[in-house]
């Protein structure tokens, strides 16, 4: 089997890994089940050059390359102040090296059939996994503690931080593969046209800016006085987390169907 390019295959620790491994996985397979026909044979044609049969077996690649790599970490967030309005690209990404700009380089990247199979194969894994962080609130908020990275947390006695809480904690804490996570997901949301209209709606800096504000208004002003949490305060987060899970597969399916699909078709989810 044929490996991403750079990639070290090695167990990474769910504390490097934004949303986690089965975080990026459930984006991955949601994107999976509502991507169009219509760019389905040639995301399949770049799959198939490592091997791959879905999304989500390419979802975690750049957070395995960030220490081969170095140059690629800031493009997994963007540090907007939490009391700031909105994203300003000239405050916020001045050099082009944040989460926003990083879709939009490879989401072109990925449309552009004059580059090689290998390059747009590199391109579609970085859309995925990046698609998926700019729907992780921390990853959208800075408080001068590194997304949350700083704000340490108790978990039943255990030290944590509050990123890693959302990257990984709650998700954890459902018990559920990213399979059974998938179809709880879809059939919460899948029929739900307000959230199905959100999806269809917005561009990549309106999709950092309604993650900022969940960061602010409800991440960090939920989090409680002692900084302990448990599992009833984890199961308050779940129903945020999964609509940002949900909404991530539903946007990152529209985005590779504007980046792939046969122009004589258009999309239908």
């Amino acid at each position: 089997m044929r490996r991403l390019p750079g990639v070290i295959v090695l167990l990474c620790t769910a504390t490097a890994l934004g949303w986690g491994p089965d975080g990026h996985r459930i984006v991955g397979k949601i994107a999976d089940h509502y991507v169009s026909e219509a760019a389905r044979p040639e995301l399949a044609a770049i799959l198939r050059l490592y091997h791959a049969t879905s999304l989500a077996d390419v979802s975690n690649w750049p957070d395995h390359i960030k220490h081969a790599r170095p140059e690629t970490a800031p493009w997994h967030y963007v540090d907007i102040p939490v009391n700031a309005d909105r994203y300003d690209p000239d405050r916020d990404c001045s050099q082009g090296d944040c989460v926003v700009e990083a879709i939009h380089r490879f989401a072109t990247e990925l449309g552009d059939r004059t580059r090689s199979i290998s390059n747009r194969a590199d391109a579609l894994s970085f859309v995925v996994h990046f698609v998926g962080d700019i729907h992780q609130p921390l990853h959208c908020a800075e408080d001068n503690d590194r997304g949350g990275n700083d704000v340490v947390v108790l978990i039943d006695g255990e030290t944590s931080n509050l990123h890693r809480v959302w990257d990984f904690e709650i998700i954890r804490a459902t018990g559920l593969d990213p399979d059974h996570y998938v179809d709880r997901l879809l059939a919460e949301f899948g029929s739900d046209t307000n959230v199905l209209a959100i999806c269809h709606s917005g561009s990549v800096e309106d999709w950092a800016n309604e993650s900022h504000d969940l960061a602010r208004d409800f991440v960090y002003a939920g989090l409680p006085e002692s900084h302990q949490v448990g599992s009833s305060f984890l199961a308050s987060c779940r129903p945020v987390a999964d609509q940002q899970l949900f909404k991530a597969g539903v946007r990152l399916a529209r985005l590779l169907d504007a980046c792939l699909a046969t122009k004589s078709d258009t999309p239908q989810h």
